[in-house]
């Protein structure tokens, strides 16, 4: 009898990007499932209608599965620029919460200077060159 088989499911992939300076990056991504199914066993042969019926493989007895998908991992932080000469990059913060907390104490300590900032994410683990 058959203890396990596959269940390839086809659909589409929505994924979300915004411009952050002169790069798209992918912000969400979604999974819609589609109509189409096909089973397999464990080494990847197709099951047929008749298979599936001979090793009493009920469909309808399937547990459901949401179809997650992870979602991309973002790096965040601040820059600050000095007199338009010396830029600064901070973080990477673990969340934009986190860094706008950051980059607001950052603006109370600086009190009145003119500083210019801005906030920006990257995808984990890019490296920043200024």
């Amino acid at each position: 009898m058959l203890k396990q088989y596959k269940k390839i499911t086809v659909g589409f992939v929505i994924q979300e990007f915004k411009r952050k300076d002169d790069t798209f990056v992918c912000e969400a991504q979604n999974f819609i499932a589609g109509d189409q199914v096909d089973y397999e066993d464990y080494f990847g042969d197709p099951l047929s209608p008749e298979k599936m019926q001979e090793a009493k493989i009920a469909t309808k007895d399937e547990c459901y599965q949401p179809f997650q998908m992870e979602q991309p991992i973002l790096d965040y932080y601040y820059v600050q620029v000095w007199g338009l000469v010396e830029i600064q990059a901070e973080g990477p913060f673990a969340t934009a919460e986190e860094r706008d907390k950051a980059l607001d104490d950052k603006k109370h300590e600086d009190g009145e200077a003119k500083h210019i900032y801005d906030t920006f994410e990257l995808p984990k683990g890019t490296e920043i060159n200024l």
